[in-house]
């Protein structure tokens, strides 16, 4: 309340607003800048957009920035994007990816990573997969992010044939393949049937000339449990000691569980 604010004070504090998505609280902050005769700057206006409804609030704060020249770029379209989604406004979600085009931007894999993760946090897949193609369309491969956030998604809707599609995707791409890959994505079967790709991909590891660890046989123990194999489940646990690996606590977890 005092009558001659610090803006980078006011930033930080706009910040924390979208963090907790603190909307009245946003929108007393920007009015407060005003009143003190501070003019908001663009990353001002992107902190409020985390949080704004853009049925109201944002779309006025989008108009603004056009109307006084303040930059429309990736970041903001980001923001306004993260609104959208809070607010679950995905008419106002798809046109601000039409903004992409609209003001020659092209994003980089970082801002779809960012976005996908995200939409997995809050179970939002229709959009997730229009995130997706919107970036197949731009030429951008799917990196660890985008993938990973994408078997979150998929395995929460049990979308299996889904997950597996995304591997045969990802694998093929330009993107170095790590242990991590492999496990995610056999454990993202994990509530299927589908124990045939599962051990697909569990032998795909050695293909690829990486280790196979214990997570991974864990991750292939977790599918043989939910379609009721506990004969393979035991022989995994056997694979694992026969190779004088040391299985951990939640591969016990997970015998156990079986």
């Amino acid at each position: 309340n005092t009558p001659d604010p610090d803006s980078r004070a006011l930033l930080r504090a706009l910040q924390g607003c979208g963090r907790y998505m603190d909307k009245d609280g946003a929108q007393a902050l920007m009015s407060h800048m005003r009143r003190s005769g501070l003019q908001p700057a663009h990353a001002h206006y992107n902190a409020f957009l985390m949080c704004a409804n853009p049925r109201a609030e944002g779309r006025a704060a989008l108009e603004t920035m056009r109307s006084k020249g303040i930059a429309i770029d990736e970041e903001t379209i980001r923001c306004a994007l993260h609104g959208a989604v809070r607010h679950h406004a995905w008419g106002h979600f798809g046109e601000y990816l039409q903004w992409l085009d609209d003001y020659g931007l092209a994003p980089d894999p970082m801002f779809y990573s960012r976005l996908l993760t995200l939409l997995a946090e809050t179970h939002n897949l229709p959009p997730a997969e229009h995130v997706l193609q919107d970036a197949r369309k731009r030429g951008l491969a799917m990196d660890a992010v985008m993938f990973s956030a994408m078997l979150s998604l998929n395995h929460a809707h049990r979308r299996f044939a889904r997950v597996v599609e995304l591997y045969d995707e990802f694998v093929q791409g330009p993107i170095a393949l790590t242990v991590k890959t492999f496990s995610a994505a056999i454990h993202a079967l994990q509530g299927s049937a589908r124990t045939r790709d599962a051990e697909r991909i569990f032998s795909d590891i050695p293909r690829f000339r990486l280790p196979v660890q214990v997570p991974h046989y864990t991750a292939l123990m977790n599918v043989y449990a939910s379609a009721g194999r506990l004969d393979q489940v035991l022989r995994v646990f056997d694979d694992i000691e026969r190779e004088h690996r040391l299985p951990d606590l939640v591969t016990f977890v997970t015998i156990l569980r079986a």
